[in-house]
């Protein structure tokens, strides 16, 4: 299954229309045993996801049957330091002392890399694959002006926002670029934080002009006679050149929805016209 199991809502709140964080644990037992059972073992996290790492230390026992991917944290100087790089070093130590393995470390703020120095993340990185700390290095990035930076960087992966609405990285040329340099593409944001999901739910006045969009895929959604949930995961699952997409969930109930949905490749031609591209309103950076 090309899923990858998101774990921010475990740790800390997340999302436009999260309550809360997982109130009972219980349920993220069931649903990592439930994600084995069904072929799903590689998990999306960051010691920046509150005590998300913690919980899956403490709930998933056999940790070889998993891949962990996680991030750095950022830095919040104008150049990178050494104690930066220390610090950065230190927390990924201290991930792997939990989860045991560590799959891809991804720069979580490409940003990072504009800075002074920027080149000492990469070294850290590449010297903890070559001491076989970690697998693979990769790279969460926001738009085509970061990708096409983080091609001066030897990235494994790249996490990319994509969805019915946020097509922007669909433009001819780019996907196929990052393929070319053999870059894994991983989808995140597939469900644009929840927004897909929850149609009829009031938005901040600063995303308020995402609401016509979100009407137009939700009255799409009950044409086709189908779940607002199963036509947006469909739609990034249908982009060949996505390998997987990170799917978090705020509970048992929702998680089972989706590893119930039949995979129906569909035309994604025919959903341009859901296409927004203000950069701006779709970073929820800026939300």
């Amino acid at each position: 299954m090309n899923i990858i199991l998101g774990t921010v809502q475990i740790g800390t709140k997340y999302g436009l229309f999260t309550d809360d964080r997982f109130k009972e644990d219980d349920e993220i037992d069931l649903i990592l045993k439930k994600a084995i059972a069904v072929g799903i073992n590689e998990i999306d996290t960051a010691s920046a996801y509150g005590d998300a790492e913690d919980k899956l230390k403490k709930y998933i026992i056999n940790k070889n049957e998993w891949k962990f991917n996680t991030k750095i944290i950022n830095c919040s100087d104008d150049i990178i330091t050494d104690p930066y790089i220390s610090n950065i070093e230190k927390k990924i130590y201290e991930t792997q002392s939990k989860l045991q393995t560590i799959n891809i470390v991804y720069i979580h703020n490409p940003k990072d890399l504009y800075k002074r120095n920027s080149d000492k993340i990469f070294k850290l990185l590449e010297n903890l694959k070559k001491n076989k700390i970690i697998n693979k290095i990769g790279c969460s990035v926001y738009d085509k002006i970061e990708i096409d930076y983080v091609k001066n960087f030897s990235f494994d992966n790249l996490q990319i926002p994509i969805n019915i609405i946020d097509q922007r990285l669909l433009e001819s040329g780019i996907l196929e670029n990052i393929k070319k340099n053999n870059i894994e593409i991983y989808a995140r944001s597939v469900f644009l934080q929840g927004l897909l999901l929850n149609p009829n739910q009031h938005l901040p006045k600063n995303i308020l002009p995402l609401k016509p969009y979100i009407l137009s895929f939700n009255k799409k959604a009950r044409y086709l006679n189908v779940s607002n949930i199963e036509l947006a995961l469909n739609f990034v699952r249908s982009i060949d050149l996505i390998s997987k997409c990170i799917v978090g969930v705020q509970n048992y109930n929702q998680f089972n929805e989706i590893i119930k949905i039949p995979f129906n490749k569909i035309n994604i031609n025919d959903f341009k016209s859901f296409r927004c591209d203000n950069n701006k309103l779709l970073d929820p950076r800026n939300w």
